[in-house]
């Protein structure tokens, strides 16, 4: 880990000292399948350090390089939506971040932007999520999936899985966003506040007003209302990841990766016992701030 440490230290100073070779780093990275979310974080990188102008010329360049590679297995609208979503909002919470310097305004935002992503979907293409879900069930069908696999697919749980899809796929947008947005801020930090990352990610608190659209939300799923429904694992997300932070503060006490992963292989191996203990934890820590009375009584 200190190697990985190291080389990501130099490798950041090198891109962020040569802007030729940053802007090339992106375009090359943008063209490799499966690198896209390192070009974002290169741009992120570039972004936090420098300023949104120097990070929009390196938008701009991956956004060109992934478009054209796009373009030659897709459709127009569909390459450049993915691409879009590829560079765009990393971009823009890197923005954020660099005029805040708070995780918690920037996952507010992220959150956000994620959640006005959904309500487009929904009021600009709503055959969208009607076309993937039949798309999903043909194909199940000719895998001749087991009858308790097609039960799910039935016309009474339409609703429930195809809105929960668009969901889960835009959870996946997020998690590629905060990657490339937490990999460009570890390796400034190494570069330039040594431990301050660390530090940051040990602060991380939700936001108090979400817990109300948290609960309107689940209300909403409840009663299989579409947009709730795709919004529901956003929040989940976002809650969970506070959830977890304040678990680590309270574990950690010097220790760093190896309590990092006692938290997440719970969560991967019984996730529908972890994730609602989780939510729960990075609820009442937006509500009370437990870091605060930990500090007090360890004060004492």
């Amino acid at each position: 880990m200190t190697r990985l440490g190291d080389l990501l230290r130099k490798q950041g100073h090198f891109l962020l000292e040569n802007d030729y070779y940053a802007l090339l780093y992106i375009v090359i990275c943008a063209l490799i399948p499966f690198t896209a979310w390192l070009s974002a974080a290169i741009v992120a990188l570039v972004t936090l350090r420098k300023g949104w102008l120097d990070g929009f010329r390196g938008l701009a360049l991956g956004i060109s390089a992934l478009l054209i590679l796009s373009l030659m297995s897709m459709p127009l609208f569909g390459a450049l939506v993915t691409t879009m979503m590829a560079f765009l909002p990393c971009y823009l919470a890197a923005v954020v971040l660099r005029a805040t310097a708070s995780w918690r305004i920037t996952g507010g935002f992220i959150v956000l932007q994620a959640l006005l992503g959904i309500i487009l979907i929904h009021w600009l293409t709503p055959e969208f999520i009607t076309a993937q879900y039949q798309y999903i069930q043909v194909m199940l069908k000719q895998l001749e999936a087991d009858s308790s696999v097609n039960s799910l697919l039935d016309n009474q749980n339409q609703v429930i899985f195809s809105n929960y899809l668009v969901g889960i796929q835009v959870v996946s947008v997020v998690v590629s966003t905060l990657v490339s947005l937490m990999l460009a801020r570890s390796v400034q930090a190494r570069i330039f506040y040594p431990g301050g990352y660390r530090q940051e990610m040990l602060n991380f608190r939700a936001s108090g007003w979400g817990v109300a659209l948290l609960i309107l939300v689940a209300i909403g799923a409840y009663q299989y209302n579409p947009i709730a429904l795709s919004c529901l694992p956003v929040l989940v997300l976002y809650y969970v990841c506070a959830g977890l932070s304040l678990s680590f503060t309270i574990l950690a006490k010097g220790r760093g990766i190896s309590t990092l992963l006692l938290l997440v292989i719970p969560l991967v191996l019984v996730p529908f016992v972890m994730l609602p203990v989780y939510v729960i934890f990075g609820v009442l820590d937006s509500l009370f701030n437990f870091r605060i009375r930990l500090q007090n009584v360890g004060g004492k």
